[in-house]
């Protein structure tokens, strides 16, 4: 779908260094890793919060769980978020062949939601070429990962609704 497609006619601005408010959310923005600009964005709001980092490579092939917080990419956005939907778009086996492009496996995601102290774990950014039982056993696989069980974490999918509360 090309932009000139959609109804609407949408105005974009570049993000602002500082957080800024929406109605009563607070936004807050950060460049994140990934070969073309990026963003991830954090929304709080009485007291909730949600991280939310669509095209991301936290470890950029290192291992999360033996690198200083500082090194991790985007990790303040999803610091102790009540939700935190995160792109995990691959299988340890498929990203061995994809780093630098950008896009997560799940067991990096799992780590880095542990190491930023989130409490549930939305994965999404499927690959489309992933049928649901690829997607299913993806979520088995990241269920698995040493400090999964502190979180919950599920699949993302067309149309979902996640409360806060």
């Amino acid at each position: 779908m090309h932009l000139r497609d959609v109804p609407s006619r949408p105005q974009f601005r570049e993000a602002p260094d500082e957080p800024w408010t929406i109605g009563s959310a607070t936004v807050s923005a950060e460049l994140v890793k990934h070969p073309g600009p990026a963003l991830g964005y954090r929304l709080e709001e009485g007291g909730r919060s949600l991280g939310y980092l669509p095209d991301h490579e936290p470890g950029l092939g290192t291992d999360l769980g033996n690198v200083e917080d500082s090194w991790i990419s985007g990790l303040a956005i999803a610091r102790q978020t009540d939700v935190l939907i995160h792109d995990g778009q691959y299988t340890v086996a498929e990203y061995e062949h994809r780093v630098g492009w950008g896009h997560s496996s799940t067991t990096d995601v799992v780590t880095f939601a542990e190491r930023a102290e989130a409490r549930h774990l939305v994965l999404f950014h499927h690959d489309p070429l992933h049928t649901d039982a690829d997607l299913e056993a993806m979520l088995v696989d990241a269920r698995a990962v040493p400090g999964a069980a502190a979180l919950d974490v599920e699949l993302g999918y067309e149309g979902q609704t996640l409360a806060l509360a």
